[in-house]
C-alpha cells in the first residue's frame, strides 16, 4: 500500500509530465501557406489582382489581393488541394487546378497572366 507521501509525489510528476507534453503537442502546426508572384507578360508586376484558393474537397474558398510589388500570401490554409484563380482588369483570368498543400509546408506559385 502506498503512503500519503508516495501518491502525492506521484501526483506531480504526473502533472509535470503532462504540462511538459501537453505544450509540446500545442506547438504542432496544422496548416500551410500559398504564396507567389503575379505578373504581366513583360515581366511586370501586377498589383491589386484578385487571388481565390479555392480547397477542391470542401470547396471553401479564400481570397487575397496583390501587394503593390504583385505579391500574394495566404497564410493557415487546412492542407489538401487547391485550385489558384488570379483575375484583374484586362487580363484573362488564370487558373491552376490541384495545387497540393501540406502540413506546415510552403507552396510558391507564380503567375504569368496573359492579355
Amino acid at each position: 500500500m502506498l503512503t500519503a507521501s508516495k501518491e502525492f509525489s506521484r501526483a506531480i510528476i504526473c502533472l509535470g509530465l503532462l504540462i511538459l507534453f501537453g505544450s509540446l503537442a500545442y506547438g504542432q502546426a496544422t496548416s500551410g501557406t500559398i504564396t507567389g508572384l503575379v505578373k504581366d507578360p513583360s515581366g511586370a508586376a501586377v498589383p491589386g489582382a484578385q487571388v481565390k484558393l479555392t480547397e477542391l474537397r470542401n470547396g471553401v474558398s479564400f481570397a487575397t489581393p496583390t501587394d503593390d510589388r504583385g505579391y500574394y500570401t495566404k497564410t493557415l490554409l487546412p492542407p489538401g488541394a487547391y485550385s489558384l484563380t488570379v483575375s484583374t482588369t484586362g487580363f484573362k483570368t488564370f487558373v491552376r487546378e490541384n495545387v497540393p498543400l501540406s502540413v506546415d509546408s510552403t507552396v510558391r506559385v507564380d503567375v504569368s497572366l496573359q492579355l
